[in-house]
């Protein structure tokens, strides 16, 4: 990797969660991914906890997001509609050499043909287990309620072009939950947070039928106090120390939940 990709691969020193979905067949993810394209932003908002990158602050509530998608093969993923357009694309970028393997592909959301899975990749690495759970939580609910509404008349308008899903991204990354989330192809915006508490109240069935009601707790502390980012944002202002900021994530971690 180092070899091909040189400093831009030397920057990798950064953490994220995958999450993965089981799917039925090739034609369901890709249906489910280009769902899922529709709500990086709010995965990323919820998860930003790296502000800070070798000490200096970036102004950005996820520097890793910036640092990863420098690679070539990573950030946005390229859409396709159904799996033999995925099944093609594949082949040419393996055959021109921009890739070796499936693997090769660092998109912030793809197919993994080892587990049979659509993988979400865009969430920062999360300070405690509670919000682990909690961001796991509401893409599993989110999922089920794909499945059961992919043919409805709203699913026909949730299908964003690739440079609203871009700077809906990009706003993530530099405001995270503060961000104006981008609607539609007029313009139109409202806050991320609030369309992330709507979401929760859209998924009420499922969360219910999931037990899920404490992770959503979770996510609406998170809407109302602030992300790990923003956790560390405080800390940072108060002490002006990364040493502190550390020490901070450490007793976090090892609690298990947010230190609000």
């Amino acid at each position: 990797m180092i070899d091909k990709n040189k400093w831009i691969a030397q920057r990798l020193a950064i953490f994220g969660l995958h999450v993965h979905i089981g799917m039925k067949d090739g034609d369901s993810c890709v249906k489910f991914n280009n769902f899922f394209l529709h709500f990086l932003p709010h995965f990323l908002g919820l998860s930003a906890s790296s502000p800070f990158w070798q000490g200096y602050d970036t102004g950005l509530v996820s520097s890793r997001a910036t640092i990863f998608e420098s690679s070539p093969t990573a950030g946005h993923p390229c859409r396709v509609d159904n799996w033999i357009e995925f099944a093609n694309l594949y082949e040419a970028l393996t055959k021109c050499k921009a890739i070796g393997t499936l693997k090769d592909l660092w998109w912030d959301i793809k197919p993994s043909l080892e587990y049979g899975t659509l993988e979400i990749r865009i969430c920062d690495g999360l300070n405690t287990l509670d919000e682990l759970l909690a961001i796991v939580a509401f893409i599993h609910a989110l999922a089920h309620w794909y499945n059961d509404n992919n043919n409805n008349e709203f699913m026909r308008t949730l299908s964003p072009p690739m440079w609203l899903i871009r700077e809906n991204k990009w706003r993530a990354t530099r405001y995270g939950l503060n961000a104006d989330l981008i609607t539609d192809i007029e313009g139109n915006s409202t806050s991320l947070r609030e369309n992330i508490l709507s979401w929760i109240d859209k998924l009420k069935p499922y969360i219910d039928s999931l037990d899920y009601s404490k992770y959503m707790d979770t996510i609406k502390n998170i809407c109302q106090k602030g992300t790990s980012a923003t956790r560390q944002a405080r800390v940072f202002a108060e002490t002006n120390s990364i040493i502190e900021i550390s020490k901070y994530n450490c007793k976090e971690f090892a609690y298990g939940s947010p230190i609000w």
